[in-house]
């Protein structure tokens, strides 16, 4: 297989191409779920899968990827309990407060 395409244009190599794993990141962080974070970073989810499972089989660059991957998700989540949290705790709504006690208990 030719790493051109047939404009004779260079292929680029969506495994360290840093514009789509900064998207993909940055979708992720935003709290997307991955079929949309895949979609905004030009990549399938069957691309991100493969990905997973290269990390998985513990190639290096992969398991960096999904380490920070991990790290996004974590710290939106971190984020937006904090946000309902505030709000609960600011307007006296016990729903907001209500609603992270449902999901995290």
């Amino acid at each position: 297989m030719s790493d051109r395409n047939i404009f004779g244009i260079k292929r680029k190599n969506k495994f360290f191409d840093e514009e789509i794993i900064n998207r993909l990141l940055f979708a992720i962080g935003e709290g997307s779920y991955i079929e949309d974070a895949c979609a905004y970073a030009g990549i399938t989810s069957k691309t991100y899968r493969t990905w997973r499972d290269r990390a998985e089989d513990g190639e290096e660059f992969f398991v960096d990827l999904f380490e920070r991957i991990q790290a996004e998700e974590s710290k939106f989540k971190v984020e937006t309990l904090r946000v309902i949290k505030e709000i609960g705790e600011q307007d006296r709504n016990p729903r907001a407060l209500q609603w992270i006690l449902e999901r995290k208990y």
